[in-house]
């Protein structure tokens, strides 16, 4: 008698179950960016896609970071990040991160900027305080001296 559940199916119902979360988030951030990018279209300074990245997060267990790859989005007032990992050509978006006033919108204060970090990187660190601490880290790869001079968030 075989059992009911074998190993195989059970792996394969776990891997859709988290390709349809990643799904979700994916489309959540898809709709976050065409808001973003409907409404202040006309106030986008500078765009840049395809940004080589590092996260590296303390604290609460959770994926929302994790990316490789990001699109930013530099305005008079404020930094818009849109992380993302490539997958064979297409684009999984992982979170929209908007750098405002010293905070990032909703995920805490920022607790660290360094514009020319080492290896000449941005060095992003933020992070809430409170029953689920979260400390995020971001490194910005490659950014030139007038996209470094246009990050006004502080």
């Amino acid at each position: 008698m075989t059992p009911f559940l074998t190993l195989q199916t059970f792996m394969a119902m776990v891997a859709v179950i988290l390709l349809l979360r990643l799904k979700l988030r994916h489309d959540q951030v898809i709709r976050k960016r065409a808001d973003f990018l409907g409404k202040h279209a006309d106030q986008i300074a500078i765009r840049k896609s395809a940004v080589a990245c590092e996260t590296f997060v303390t604290g609460q267990r959770t994926s929302d970071f994790r990316f490789r790859s990001c699109e930013l989005f530099f305005l008079a007032d404020s930094m818009i990040i849109v992380g993302y990992i490539p997958v064979f050509g297409w684009r999984l978006y992982i979170n929209f991160l908007e750098l405002r006033h010293g905070q990032v919108i909703g995920n805490g204060q920022i607790k660290n900027l360094n514009l020319n970090s080492f290896g000449k990187h941005v060095y992003i660190e933020f992070g809430k305080i409170g029953l689920l601490d979260i400390n995020v880290e971001i490194r910005l790869k490659d950014l030139t001296n007038e996209e470094k001079t246009a990050i006004h968030i502080q």
